[in-house]
This record gives C-alpha cells, sequence and structure tokens, in this order.
C-alpha cells in the first residue's frame, strides 16, 4: 500500500537472520551456553520437566522434615515443634509442605528472592519509636485507602450523573450525602499519619429507597444503580473489616508476633532449597525456573552485561503484559535507555498463574508518560482493526466497569471501517441446568430423553446458533463488502480443546457445517492415526498382540 517503503522493508527482511526471536528462556539458555565459563556449571545439563521437578521437590521436603524431626533445632533461630503447632494441621505435614512448595515457586518469580523476602519479613516488626506511623507498612495501607477511596468516589460519581440524567431526585439526594462522606473520608487521609479505623467506621449509608412518582424512570436504570453503589460499598466495608477490625495497633502487634515465625519459615524455605539443588545437580539437572536465574547471576557480570548491551542494536519485547519481575530484571540488565521497545495490552494478561505482573505493565506506562522522563514515550495503539463499533464498544463497557484506569487512552476506537446497518451487537447466552420449560431448545436432553452432559449440551447449543448465522447478511470489513457468512467465517474458542474440541467438532458435524478443529496436541489422538501406527507396529513385527487387535 505505501510503494516507497518497500526498500526499507526489503532491506529489513534481509536482515531478518540476524535477530534473535526468541522466548525470554531461551534466550536465557543461549546466554547460559555462550558465557557458561563464568559460572560453576557444565553447559551439557538437561531441562528437567515438571514432573521430575516435583518428584524432586518432595523428596528433598520430606527429608527436610525427618531431619527437623530428629533435631528440633536443626534450623537456626527457632524450634521445629513450636513452628508447627502454630502453623501446621493436627493430622499431618502435607498441607504445609505443599503450601512451601508453592511459595518457593511464587518467591522464584524474582531476582534475588530470598534477600527480598528477608527485607519484607522486617517491615512485620513494630518501629522502635513505638509509633505505628513509622512502619512503612502503615504509610502503605494509608496510601491503599487513598486507592479504595478515589475509586469509591469515581463510581459514586458515576451514580449520580446517571439518575441526574434520568431524573431521579430522591436517589440523587441520598448519592450526594455518600459523595460527601467518601469525599471527607478521603481529604481526612491527606492530613493523617495513617487510616483511622473511626473514621472509617463512621462512614454509614442511607437506605436507598425511591420515591412512588420515579419508580418508572428508576426501573430501567435501577439495576446498573444498584451495581454501582454496592460496589463502592463494598470498597469501603471490605477494607475496613480487613484493615480496621480490630484495630490498627493490634493488626501491627499481631505482625511483630509472626515475625519470628516468618524468618523461621524462610530459612526452612532456604535450606529446602540447598537440598533440592543438591539433587538437580546430582543428576546434572536444571529446571525451567533455573534458567533463567543462572541467567541472572550471569548477566551481573558487569563484562557479560556490556557485551550484550553493546551487542543489540534495538530490543523488542512482546506480551509486555504477561512479563514478570525476574523477566523484567534480565530485560534490564541487556537493555540501554535508547533502544527498548516493549508493547502489550494490560486486558490480555492471561499468565497470572505463572507469576506474570500486569502491574508491571501498568507502573512502566505511567513511568514513561512523565513530562520530565525524556528518554521514553507512548503509542497508544488503541485502534482495532478487526471488530465493529457495537463490539467495540461492548468491550470498553466490560473494562470500564472492572479495571481500574481504563481512561481514553487505553479504550479501544474502531479502525476499520464498517457498515452501520450491520453494526451487530454482542449476545451473552445462558444454559441453565434447572429445567426451565425450554428443555428442548437448550438441548439438555436428547431423542430418548436422556439427560446430556453439560458440555455436549453447549456444544449442540452453539451449533445451532452457528447454522443460524450461515447464510446471514454481514458487512467484510476486509473486504469492504456485504455478503452472506460461511463457516470459514466463524470460529469457536475453547478453553482447552484438548478438553472440549472433539465434542464441539461432532456437534457441528451433526448439523451438517463443515468444521476443522486447530489442535495438533490431538492429531495423534484420533482413530486413523491409532489404526495407522497400529498397522506399522505390525509390520515392523507381526508377534504383537495388541497393534493385532486394535487393526482387527
Amino acid at each position: 500500500d505505501v510503494p516507497e517503503s518497500a526498500p526499507v522493508m526489503n532491506r529489513q527482511l534481509n536482515r531478518m537472520y540476524r535477530s534473535y526471536i526468541t522466548t525470554f528462556h531461551s534466550f536465557a539458555l543461549r546466554v547460559i551456553r555462550e558465557f557458561f565459563y563464568k559460572i560453576d556449571r557444565e553447559p551439557t545439563f538437561r531441562i528437567c520437566d515438571e514432573t521430575q521437578s516435583q518428584l524432586l521437590q518432595m523428596e528433598a521436603m520430606d527429608e527436610l522434615f525427618e531431619e527437623c524431626f530428629e533435631n528440633d533445632g536443626y534450623i537456626e533461630g527457632g524450634s521445629f515443634r513450636d513452628f508447627l503447632e502454630h502453623y501446621s494441621s493436627d493430622r499431618n505435614e502435607t498441607a504445609l509442605m505443599n503450601e512451601m512448595m508453592d511459595t518457593y515457586a511464587k518467591l522464584r518469580s524474582l531476582p534475588n528472592y530470598f534477600r527480598w523476602a528477608f527485607e519484607k519479613a522486617e517491615m512485620l516488626r513494630f518501629p522502635e519509636s513505638g509509633s505505628m506511623a513509622d512502619s512503612p507498612v502503615y504509610q502503605m495501607l494509608l496510601e491503599r485507602g487513598k486507592a479504595e477511596l478515589d475509586e469509591a468516589l469515581k463510581d459514586c460519581e458515576k451514580l449520580i450523573d446517571v439518575l441526574d440524567r434520568n431524573g431521579i431526585a430522591s436517589l440523587v439526594a441520598i448519592a450526594n450525602k455518600d459523595y460527601e462522606q467518601l469525599e471527607e473520608l478521603r481529604d481526612s487521609l491527606e492530613h493523617a499519619d495513617g487510616p483511622d479505623a473511626s473514621a472509617w467506621g463512621a462512614v454509614k449509608f442511607a437506605t436507598f429507597r425511591v420515591k412512588k412518582d420515579e419508580k418508572d424512570e428508576y426501573a430501567d436504570i435501577k439495576e446498573y444503580c444498584t451495581d454501582l453503589r454496592d460496589r463502592y460499598k463494598k470498597r469501603i466495608k471490605d477494607f475496613k473489616n480487613k484493615f480496621m477490625d480490630p484495630s490498627p495497633e493490634t493488626r501491627f502487634r499481631e505482625m511483630d508476633a509472626a515475625y519470628e515465625y516468618t524468618v523461621y519459615y524462610l530459612k526452612l524455605l532456604q535450606e529446602f532449597e540447598k537440598r533440592f539443588d543438591a539433587k538437580k545437580q546430582a543428576s546434572d539437572l536444571v529446571d525451567f525456573s533455573d534458567i533463567e536465574h543462572i541467567t541472572v547471576r550471569i548477566l551481573e557480570d558487569p563484562e557479560v552485561s556490556d557485551t550484550l548491551r553493546k551487542r543489540f542494536r534495538f530490543i523488542f519485547i512482546d506480551e509486555y503484559q504477561d512479563t514478570n519481575k525476574l523477566q523484567e530484571y534480565l530485560i534490564s540488565k541487556i537493555a540501554r535507555p535508547d533502544n527498548l521497545f516493549k508493547v502489550g495490552d494490560v486486558k490480555q494478561s492471561i499468565y497470572g498463574f505463572r507469576q506474570s505482573d500486569p502491574k508491571i505493565f501498568m507502573d512502566t506506562r505511567r513511568e514513561y508518560e512523565k513530562a520530565e522522563n525524556t528518554d521514553a514515550m507512548v503509542i497508544d495503539l488503541n485502534k482495532n482493526f478487526r471488530s465493529n463499533g457495537a463490539t467495540i464498544q461492548y468491550i470498553n463497557d466490560v473494562f470500564e466497569g472492572i479495571m481500574p484506569g481504563y481512561d481514553d487512552n487505553a479504550k479501544l476506537y474502531q479502525g476499520l471501517k464498517g457498515d452501520d446497518r450491520f453494526n451487530l451487537k454482542s449476545e451473552a447466552h445462558i444454559l441453565l441446568e434447572e429445567d426451565n420449560g425450554a428443555a428442548d431448545e437448550l438441548a439438555e436432553v436428547d431423542d430418548d430423553g436422556e439427560p446430556i452432559p453439560k458440555l455436549e449440551a453447549e456444544a449442540a447449543y452453539i451449533a445451532k446458533l452457528v447454522n443460524g448465522i450461515i447464510g446471514t447478511t454481514f458487512y467484510d470489513g476486509k473486504q469492504g463488502v456485504r455478503r452472506a457468512a460461511t463457516p470459514r467465517d466463524i470460529v469457536i474458542l475453547c478453553r482447552s480443546t484438548s478438553r472440549s474440541a472433539d465434542v464441539f467438532y461432532k456437534a457441528m458435524l451433526e448439523q451438517d457445517i463443515p468444521a476443522h478443529v486447530n489442535d495438533d496436541q490431538g492429531y495423534f489422538d484420533t482413530v486413523e492415526i491409532h489404526q495407522a501406527m497400529a498397522l506399522l507396529k505390525l509390520l515392523d513385527n507381526g508377534h504383537q498382540d495388541v497393534p493385532l487387535i486394535g487393526i482387527l
């Protein structure tokens, strides 16, 4: 479309082979292989899979607990039996062991994780001055209270606006009183050393009762208004219950009492790691987490980090919203102030179970937006070229309600030219388990009246929806024409294809809808492949009974 850019693009394509296009783990492995001489590790190590890693961890934890039972003072600074009395189950220690291994996995998403953990443990101690206000946790609590109230005030403003626009004067008055209380509490935090339990307890919300002559107007917006008010009321209630009841001082005394046990817990984890590492080294193994941590050790050598910093002209990070703190640290060791490009969408963060932290994305954005930060800039790629206007508006409405800071820059905007006559709205279909008189429509029973499992019922219902869509006219934004929908235009997204793809595939075929499953992992599980494999095994060795039975 832009002929003058063709020479530039061709030059970039010719240079593509020189690029490192890789995952974090693959990049880390490359660094280890190149600079292995910087650490006490041969480059011939093997990667242990998750099952191997879990087994070794369990062995290490069992051995540690046995040692501690035999020698109550094995871990310096406390009694193992005293620790168990406070934090373990009466029946056995399995739950505590699993919890410790889970904590260890989460810590490993950080660089220098034990140093970080011990520093955080120090924050549990009651200040020597005797004043809670001198505790960093107390100041964090103050900032948390301000943030909760800021969000509550935003929701209250929205409520007042929608009530006023619809002329519900009686409820506007009540909502205004809510706002005054929240604003007064918020202002008090600006002039306080910390959150005041009595001030939070003084907030009282009146009953939301509409006058008779306003009921009809209110009926259309009641659900929306109730959700908004319940949301900011819940913020206040949750903060008060979690941090103000009992008093903050009581909470801080409890934290101080937990300090020695927290330090003991971390020392247990350190001993566990020693045993776990020894088992891996004995078999010349490293796990996925080790790869990044070994790389951190290598990159802390100024010679290595400087070499890589000079090597890369530009660094591009994709899916930045799924970065964790350890990966962010790795980036910082090889990037320069002027050669790093990060792209992501915090709405698409899905790897929390791998300790990814979308807060990194949001903090980076705020840092880049500062006027004094002349080395950085933010470019909002917020035009959507895949969806129609109604779909984009639906997405914005959802995230505006659930995502703090979803402002005009974060919103999506329509980039694809559309046809307003085909601006189809998004729909949500809910299938109920109970018999509500629509069992036939929901396909909850088969032709013989037998119940159909939930997944099959859902697949059958979706197949009917797809059948109804095929042949209907829609506007194809890419081609710029109106045309009839075909099966090729429709995609069904499943949380797990291994569990549900086959069910949906069969449901489509039953409706005479041609379908394709994009699931390479299930390739060898198909009947045809099983038969072909059995035949090959039988040709290799005609005395094998199982393949013979499979073919017959």
